[in-house]
């Protein structure tokens, strides 16, 4: 899935820096259309469904989180949410989903000052390829790191002390 959905980005992401700033504008629902559909096939393989209130909040939020992160505070970031999840649950839900939509309209806006070099129509080719690269690759496998962490944590919770 990570490898098809890195590659799905990088060439949308370089043909549409080729045609200028209309293109690119069309491109941002596509690439974050490509990749919630990459967080959430990750979620379904790892036994969690992705549709249900308390994970979509869950998966916004790793799309938040993928798009304004450096590289390597991705995983910490997520790993530390998750243990104080663990640790102090709410009620229902381990994210506030509302909040989550907030965070990724935020996020939304840094991309799109990130991709403003991809309205360049011979410069776009390069930032579009290269931008597109970098973030599917640190969404899908931090997504992956991610979920292998919640699995070690919900068999540490079942498993008799």
């Amino acid at each position: 899935y990570i490898r098809k959905a890195i590659l799905t980005n990088t060439v949308q992401g370089a043909s549409m820096g080729l045609g200028g700033p209309v293109w690119t504008l069309a491109e941002l629902p596509l690439f974050f259309t490509i990749n919630y559909a990459l967080i959430c096939q990750i979620s379904v393989v790892c036994g969690y469904n992705p549709f249900t209130p308390q994970e979509e909040g869950f998966v916004l939020k790793l799309l938040e989180v993928g798009l304004t992160n450096k590289k390597n505070n991705f995983v910490n970031e997520l790993e530390t949410l998750i243990a104080n999840a663990v640790a102090n649950p709410p009620p229902t839900q381990i994210y506030d989903f509302n909040l989550a939509i907030t965070e990724c309209d935020a996020a939304f806006q840094k991309l799109v000052l990130a991709k403003s070099a991809q309205a360049l129509p011979l410069v776009g080719l390069f930032a579009g390829l290269g931008l597109n690269w970098h973030l599917t690759r640190q969404i899908g496998y931090g997504t992956c790191k991610i979920f292998e962490h919640r699995m070690q944590i919900a068999l540490k919770m079942q498993s008799p002390a």
